[in-house]
């Protein structure tokens, strides 16, 4: 399971675990290139990479109740690989509440089921069945 959040063991209440800090867009990024490579997936792409400055490595995942993963056709070839973070209307803590910020993007030119097969081990691996 990819990890977005990490605890720490709560100082005060013995076996009980206490948010940490969230994980960086890098360390996130690695956790899927470890996904994506242990299906063999990673070396296919032409590239997976943090989408924009504004997801910069060093910087915290987006606090978000969810995360997308799903492909979208190129603007004249290939298909995208989008992982974004969403946020819920009203989510404490979210810089842009009811948002969706696109962090991660891959790219193939092997056509929709190879971009599929990327979506889904994301998919699977953000919900602990990778």
């Amino acid at each position: 399971m990819i990890d977005l959040e990490l605890y720490k063991p709560h100082p005060e209440k013995p076996g009980y675990l206490a948010f940490d800090r969230c994980a960086t867009v890098e360390e996130v990024k690695a956790q899927c290139d470890e996904a994506l490579n242990k299906a063999g997936l990673l070396e296919e792409l032409d590239y997976f990479s943090i989408a924009s400055l504004d997801a910069r490595g060093d910087k915290p995942w987006p606090r978000a109740r969810w995360v997308a993963c799903f492909p979208v056709v190129g603007g004249s070839e290939g298909h995208y690989i989008h992982v974004e973070a969403i946020a819920l209307m009203g989510d404490p803590g979210q810089t842009q509440t009811g948002e969706r910020q696109l962090v991660l993007i891959g790219k193939t030119f092997l056509g929709l089921e190879h971009a599929l097969a990327v979506s889904g081990t994301l998919t699977r691996a953000f919900h602990g069945r990778g």
